[in-house]
C-alpha cells in the first residue's frame, strides 16, 4: 500500500517536471508527429485515446504508465501480428516489412 502511494507521489512530481521541460518533438523514434499533437498536454493526449477507444474521459490518463505501454503493445500486436519472439513487427514510416 505504501509503495503505491510513493509511486503516485513520484508520478505527480514527474508530471510537474515534464510540463516545464517538454520539447516540441517533430519526430519520435523515426515517426513523424503531427503538429497539433506536439502542442497537446499529456492529459489532452490521453483524452485522444479515450475518444478513439470509446473509454470514459480520464480513463487512459489515470492508468499507470506500465499499463498504458502494455495496452499499446497489445494493440500493436492486434493490428500487425507478432514475430516469433512476440515483438510487434512494424516499421513506421518505412512501410511494413513482410511477415
Amino acid at each position: 500500500m505504501l509503495e503505491k502511494k510513493i509511486i503516485k507521489l513520484l508520478g505527480h512530481l514527474y508530471l510537474r517536471m515534464e510540463k516545464k521541460t517538454l520539447a516540441d518533438e517533430p519526430e519520435i523514434m523515426g515517426v513523424r508527429i503531427d503538429e497539433d499533437l506536439r502542442k497537446y498536454s499529456r492529459e489532452e493526449l490521453c483524452r485522444e485515446f479515450d475518444k478513439a477507444l470509446h473509454y470514459d474521459v480520464g480513463t487512459f490518463y489515470t492508468m499507470a504508465s506500465t499499463q498504458k505501454i502494455r495496452l499499446g503493445t497489445q494493440m500493436l500486436r492486434n493490428l500487425y501480428g507478432k514475430r516469433n519472439n512476440g515483438v510487434p513487427y512494424v516499421k513506421f514510416e518505412k512501410r511494413l516489412e513482410e511477415k
